[in-house]
């Protein structure tokens, strides 16, 4: 389904809400029978199933004072990389010590 088109300026939003209203599913034919997510590859409707459908977060953020959980690991060390990173980089280079990253 082409959903751009140049003379009527239909814009790939507009395309994506009317696709949900009659109930396409835009090439992501693995849906959850329990929250409707719906997913492109049958492994990442295996992930959702296995790892986030009704569960609870079960990662927790290991620095101190920071709440954050996630019900995935690599969400996890998504955020410990853009949020505390840079916090850890400057300790170590100021004392030479090593970092114990219990997630990897």
């Amino acid at each position: 389904m082409r959903c751009i088109d140049e003379d009527i300026n239909i814009t790939r939003a507009w395309c994506f809400s009317i696709a949900v209203v009659v109930g396409l599913t835009l090439s992501h034919p693995y849906s959850c029978q329990s929250c409707s997510k719906s997913y492109k590859y049958s492994h990442s409707l295996s992930r959702h199933l296995r790892y986030e459908c009704g569960k609870e977060a079960t990662f927790e953020c290991f620095v101190v004072g920071c709440p954050y959980k996630s019900k995935r690991k690599d969400n996890l060390n998504a955020h410990i990389r853009t949020l505390h990173l840079r916090e850890l980089s400057v300790k170590l280079h100021s004392k030479e010590e090593q970092v114990y990253w219990p997630y990897d």
